[in-house]
């Protein structure tokens, strides 16, 4: 077998893996993303004159300008007091780098409300780009919302046309207004709110709430029979990062399965980021369960990324079956995009074919995005059976990084088995902006039988959405078409396209 040709592939290669390989690990980012969003309290460092976690030289080097008059803590607080918002807002619009630029306007804006919310308000409408005026309403909001958090709400519904400014606002106060009086906070949320921008809200006033009061929180949301996902999520990995036991057993204690489910996947993922290994063993009966996929992969998706060798021990004691398929798997994607080498040892001491194939499967997906020329080379010193589960894959993902250099790849491969199941993976990529493309390599495929189900899915796949131009093709071409593929096409035209 001929080795392909490295393209441009291995200079991005971990940036274009994160999109081109699928598996658990990237379900659960984005889902988490999806559901609560805010869940690394990005609302509640408006004034981070306040705020602990803001590391006091984190700007350090940055800027001379904002050491001296923008300094962070208790010193810049102090800084702020004599320098007019005009000035610092003039200050902030002139940075470069976005990170300081944003807290610059963030405090700017918090130094604003201490002064004069109404003018402060003025002054932020006047700002031009979208995300400055973001940057900078969060701080004046952070300051307003502690001391009229109802008004400040009042005027962003009012003020602020729906989009991101208004979500966000909205947001931040509630977030801050839960923690301190959750139930007003939840009167006026859903007294004034509907639709997505109010499921956000709950969703941030829960976040807030739980983080001052996880049992009040807990057993309101309980007791409401309320099944939002996003809030349940929330309560479940805001509560678990202070007290992960705790909210594992409230998550246990809910009344429905899917509730159980969604809180507990939440509960374990903060869990095992602070100590995988008792988040293992807490939830080692449930994973063992026949729903206990989800929970496994989680558990194992966050291990790996810390100690994927201890995380691969406790796969390997789980019982045999999909989940310790499953979460092998996972644990294969996470530890190639880290250490391949190794992740292709442990491979090699795997001794259930199940357990084995899934890995084989996940590894060469993976692989496949980073380094194609490794993951071909490696398959083919495989069984043919452990191969054939990993070429698809491998292919696809290099398919989706770098097409080109698969396809040279592709012309200058004898042709076999592997070479027509890549020329099938690359064409069904190239669909989506070439047709044509697809035909050609189609064409290329050894077997005939293949060869003409592919050419006639693409001819088909062009006749729904330009049946002229396919028709144009077929008709030039038609001289040099096999003739069982002629007939195949024929069926094909009498066929009605479906809309």
């Amino acid at each position: 077998m001929k080795l392909p040709i490295n393209g441009s592939l291995l200079a991005n290669s971990l940036l274009v893996a994160a999109g081109a390989v699928f598996g658990a690990t990237t379900y659960w980012t984005v889902e988490k993303i999806e559901i609560f969003p805010h869940i690394n309290d990005s609302h509640q460092i408006a004034d981070d004159s306040s705020d602990p976690r803001r590391d006091k030289n984190s700007n350090r080097g940055k800027s001379k300008r904002a050491d001296s008059d923008y300094r962070s803590g208790e010193d810049g607080a102090r800084a702020l007091g004599s320098v007019s918002v005009e000035a610092q807002l003039r200050n902030a619009s002139s940075e470069t780098d976005p990170k300081l630029r944003s807290e610059l306007l963030s405090r700017a804006g918090a130094e604003g409300a201490r002064r004069d919310v109404e003018e402060a308000l003025k002054m932020g409408n006047s700002l031009q780009r979208v995300q400055d005026k973001i940057d900078y309403f969060r701080g004046l909001f952070g300051v307003w919302s502690e001391v009229d958090p109802e008004s400040s709400l009042t005027y962003a519904k009012q003020n602020f046309t729906a989009g991101l400014l208004q979500s966000e606002v909205i947001s931040l106060v509630v977030n801050k207004w839960g923690a301190v009086n959750a139930q007003d906070a939840r009167l006026w949320t859903e007294q004034n709110l509907s639709g997505p921008i109010r499921d956000q809200a709950m969703t941030d006033l829960m976040i807030g709430w739980t983080r001052r009061n996880p049992d009040l929180a807990s057993n309101w949301l309980s007791q409401s029979n309320i099944t939002t996902s996003s809030m349940l999520s929330a309560v479940g990995a805001t509560w678990a990062e202070q007290d992960p036991k705790a909210a594992a057993y409230w998550a246990g204690g809910l009344s429905t399965g899917a509730g159980r489910r969604t809180a507990s996947l939440a509960v374990a993922n903060e869990w095992a980021r602070q100590d995988p290994e008792t988040a293992a063993n807490f939830f080692e009966e449930k994973v063992q369960e026949s729903d206990g996929i989800d929970l496994a992969t989680v558990i194992v998706d966050v291990w790996g990324t810390s100690d994927p060798a201890a995380a691969a021990v406790w796969v390997s004691d789980l019982p045999t079956g999909p989940v310790r398929d499953q979460a092998a798997g996972t644990l294969a994607t996470v530890w190639a995009t880290r250490d391949i080498d190794a992740a292709v040892a442990w491979s090699e001491n795997i001794d259930d074919p199940g357990m084995r194939s899934q890995v084989v499967a996940h590894l060469a997906t993976t692989w496949g995005a980073l380094e194609p020329d490794r993951a071909v080379e490696w398959l083919a010193g495989l069984s043919p059976e452990l191969a054939q589960v990993g070429v698809i894959g491998a292919f696809n993902s290099w398919a989706a990084v770098d097409p080109y250099g698969m396809w040279d790849w592709v012309e200058n491969s004898e042709p076999s088995i592997v070479s027509d199941l890549a020329r099938r993976s690359l064409a069904d990529v190239r669909s989506q902006d070439d047709i044509l493309d697809s035909i050609d390599l189609a064409l290329g495929i050894s077997s005939e039988e293949e060869r003409n189900d592919a050419v006639a899915r693409y001819f088909k796949r062009w006749r729904k959405s330009d049946d002229a131009s396919a028709q144009e093709w077929l008709s030039e071409y038609w001289g040099v078409i096999p003739p069982d593929l002629q007939e195949r096409l024929n069926k094909e035209q009498l066929s009605k396209i479906a809309p």
